[in-house]
């Protein structure tokens, strides 16, 4: 199910799109608790025209409203969620998967609410 939070997980073996991972790293395995919480997820593009500017620029309005470290990742080339510039050089077209990765306090909330935009085609469609 898109946006579903999966504690815990290590994000290891095939991708599920629309899962969220969310973990706290190696401190939370060494059981110290104040670990700084991080999520990911894949995600498939579905909006026809892909990640191109307008879309970018939806998704890092909506990136710059949570505190943590956001990356987006497409075939082993990662950037930086809050940049248009980074997004749009991963030349995401439809059908195309991204790891969207947060680390911070809000992460696992960033991943949701980004994932949903990108299920959703960034609203275009």
């Amino acid at each position: 199910m898109p946006g579903e939070l999966q504690p815990g997980a290590t994000g290891k073996g095939a991708p599920v799109p629309g899962a969220v991972n969310d973990t706290a790293g190696p401190a939370r395995d060494a059981g110290v608790e104040d670990a700084v919480p991080s999520a990911q997820g894949d995600f498939v593009v579905r909006n026809s025209l892909g990640m191109h500017v307008r879309s970018a620029a939806s998704f890092v309005r909506l990136a710059q409203r949570y505190r943590a470290e956001i990356t987006v990742a497409k075939d082993g080339t990662q950037v930086n969620g809050k940049s248009i510039l980074g997004l749009t050089s991963l030349m995401a077209t439809q059908g195309s998967t991204l790891r969207i990765g947060a680390r911070g306090v809000d992460a696992p909330e960033a991943v949701r609410d980004l994932g949903a935009l990108v299920d959703a085609g960034f609203g275009e469609e």
